[in-house]
């Protein structure tokens, strides 16, 4: 299937045609597909499944650029969709272990006072609690085909030192989800949190689940919210949008993230803030916000940018206080409809992942030594302070 022309012809009348990057992807993804129709190899000692996971991947790069300019179409995102499945239920059962309807055993699910544990979990993927400390800073590698990710997903940062979540992952369900033990596919994880940010990790438990929760995420059609503590008083009357490029830097086997020309497009929605108070004065903003792109260090460089640097951030101008035992930055929801294919009678088979992850204990306590300076600041603090239902 010819995804570049299914775009251009789903594109407006004048609007930009085809990239070069976007159309070498293309032609990696046919040449790869039709190497596989054909039953020979290509570039060397290729196998049927490196050629159709580099098609996946192809397919995901095309997105990835049309995302980046704003372009891509539900039409065209439905034929990609319909593709990555395709290519990705042969790769499925390549494998007799991957599951149709296993679950995770029930003891694992349990919350678990300082480990990971199994929010949800669907046919394809699972929702997995990260605490601070661990780390999800994997890395794809492709025989071939090696997809450079512009959201900087597993970039090497501070995030490589502290507990693998890979490893609880393989340790938990390699047993029936051969894809978590597979460093080709990133044992399965779909996105990433600094090691110090807690919150939810969307998982795949097959390669469908994998492909359909990539495509959401580079068509930045999935929905990351977090809360965070920064310094002084962020005004915002109503929600707006910070859109400032990043760059990555990179100093002494350490990279962090420059705001400024030259950088990747980011964006960064400012949705409520809340006005607090220190015991010895200090004024301090309670920020709810939502990832449009998904940038290394995203949020914290933005609002550095801004000048309201986070509480327990040093790298990006916050101070460390007594009070506050990490970087005060929480994903607190996900959300994304995985898309797998129509049905018999035409409708569309999705697994919809919406979870909402509460403040945790350590950040909650640091969140109540703060007196909040007017009415509405009090019912947002009030709100995030209470106890989950």
């Amino acid at each position: 299937m010819n995804l570049a022309r299914a775009h251009s012809s789903s594109r407006a009348e004048g609007e930009a045609p085809l990239g070069a990057a976007a159309a070498e992807a293309e032609t990696r993804a046919q040449t790869s597909t039709a190497a596989r129709r054909k039953g020979i190899a290509i570039a060397g000692p290729r196998t049927w499944v490196a050629d159709e996971r580099e098609a996946c991947i192809c397919a995901l790069g095309l997105v990835e650029v049309f995302s980046g300019f704003g372009e891509s179409r539900e039409d065209f995102l439905e034929i990609v969709a319909d593709s990555l499945q395709f290519w990705a239920s042969e790769l499925d059962r390549q494998d007799a272990k991957t599951p149709q309807n296993k679950k995770v055993p029930k003891h694992q699910t349990l919350p678990d006072a300082e480990g990971p544990y199994f929010m949800e979990e669907f046919q394809h993927v699972a929702v997995v609690w990260k605490p601070p400390g661990w780390t999800v800073s994997v890395r794809e590698q492709l025989v071939g085909a090696v997809l450079k990710s512009r959201t900087a997903e597993f970039a090497k940062s501070d995030d490589e030192f502290g507990k693998p979540l890979q490893a609880w992952l393989a340790e938990r369900l390699g047993e029936i989800c051969p894809i978590v033990t597979d460093p080709l596919r990133a044992h399965g994880v779909i996105h990433r949190l600094d090691r110090l940010t807690s919150g939810p990790i969307l998982c795949a438990k097959t390669e469908r689940g994998f492909y359909a929760a990539k495509l959401e995420f580079h068509s930045r059609r999935a929905k990351k919210s977090y809360v965070c503590l920064c310094h002084g008083h962020l005004e915002l009357a109503t929600a707006r949008v910070v859109e400032v490029p990043l760059r990555e830097i990179w100093e002494g086997g350490w990279s962090w993230s420059q705001a400024g020309p030259g950088g990747e497009r980011a964006k960064t929605k400012l949705v409520r803030s809340a006005k607090l108070q220190s015991t010895d004065g200090a004024i301090f903003s309670f920020v709810e916000v939502e990832l449009l792109t998904g940038r290394h260090h995203q949020v914290r460089a933005h609002m550095a940018h801004e000048g309201h640097p986070l509480v327990g951030d040093p790298r990006y101008g916050g101070l460390e206080l007594p009070w506050c035992p990490r970087v005060f930055l929480h994903s607190h929801g996900l959300a994304a409809d995985l898309k797998f294919g129509k049905r018999d009678d035409g409708s569309q088979r999705v697994e919809k992942v919406d979870v909402f992850s509460a403040l945790p204990e350590d950040l909650a306590n640091a969140l109540r030594q703060l007196k909040p300076l007017d009415e509405e600041s009090r019912k947002t603090q009030e709100k995030w302070l209470r106890p989950p239902i």
